[in-house]
């Protein structure tokens, strides 16, 4: 499943990048709370916010991305069973294709078969 780590990593960094900076941002605040010398109960009070937000934040990006993941997981399993189909289907039918030649050189000697397609670099 290559396509589940590609995507992945496409989803993290955007969402790696909003949790930075808004983990920047509270810091931030933090600090300036802080030199401002407010009380530790309303240090509590904007730590719990921001825990808040950001736990608001990353389920509010993370869980449809989560569900785009889960139904993108399963159209590559969908085409994967396609894919093995049309192979074991052109294998079959390559066989036929060899077995049809052989019989046309036993019994029809001295008849030339048609010549395969040039796109096929035979």
């Amino acid at each position: 499943m290559n396509g589940h780590t590609e995507i992945a990593a496409a989803v993290s960094a955007p969402i790696g990048a909003l949790l930075g900076a808004v983990g920047k941002g509270w810091l931030e605040r933090r600090k300036r709370r802080q030199e401002l010398s407010l009380s530790e109960a309303q240090e509590s009070k904007i730590d719990a916010e921001a825990a808040q937000v950001i736990a608001v934040t990353a389920v509010t990006l993370v869980d449809p991305l989560r569900s785009q993941v889960a139904d993108l997981g399963k159209r590559v399993e969908v085409l994967e069973q396609e894919n093995a189909a049309t192979k074991s289907t052109l294998h079959q039918a390559l066989d036929y294709i060899r077995s049809l030649l052989s019989w046309v050189h036993k019994h029809l000697p001295d008849k030339t078969p048609p010549q395969p397609p040039a796109t096929l670099g035979i």
